[in-house]
């Protein structure tokens, strides 16, 4: 069952900070960009890695979350908040940044990156958007490298709900999955 928290995103990653990841953890934002999930909320210890493809100001590592430039299993969680769109629909800005429209290219790549720079029994924390149709797929495409931990919704104020002018893509979501594996 998810867990509604807050309204922010930066309210969200700290609750699952503090239900999910241990201080002194390395953590990785393989899609940093400037850093909304980040404000002035990291725990004491919680050691950052912040990438993205985009060279912003602050980041660690320019890199495409595809192909990351990191050891194998050297991180105790990583948070992805991949480019969303509607599955079949094409956007110039992927084609752009990314080279492929194919969303479902970018998650799948994406998932079986950051499972690779994950330690055993790491947490993969994914934004997705859209509704809990959107999702399920998605989640339960990867049930053979992840283990489903929790889901947290992210729920958008009436204000917002008001600038958006329809009651399309209400929530997004966090999903918490566990890396299969015996820990080391």
């Amino acid at each position: 069952m998810p867990k509604t928290v807050g309204y922010s995103q930066a309210q969200v990653v700290c609750e699952i900070i503090k239900q999910y990841i241990p201080a002194n953890s390395l953590v990785l934002d393989c899609t940093y960009g400037q850093g909304l999930f980040w404000d002035s909320l990291l725990t004491p210890g919680l050691r950052l890695v912040k990438s993205d493809l985009q060279k912003w100001q602050g980041i660690d590592a320019q890199a495409d979350f595809t192909r990351l430039p990191f050891r194998d299993a050297v991180f105790s969680a990583v948070f992805f908040d991949p480019p969303y769109v509607h599955p079949g629909v094409k956007t110039k800005t992927l084609v752009k940044h990314f080279a492929t429209a194919n969303v479902e290219y970018l998650y799948a790549a994406g998932t079986l990156e950051i499972w690779r720079v994950l330690k055993p029994q790491g947490l993969l924390i994914m934004k997705c958007g859209g509704g809990l149709s959107d999702l399920i797929p998605t989640v339960q495409s990867l049930q053979l490298l992840y283990r489903l931990e929790h889901e947290f919704v992210l729920a958008k104020t009436s204000t917002q709900f008001q600038a958006l002018g329809t009651l399309q893509n209400l929530h997004s979501y966090f999903v918490v999955m566990r890396k299969r594996g015996k820990a080391q």
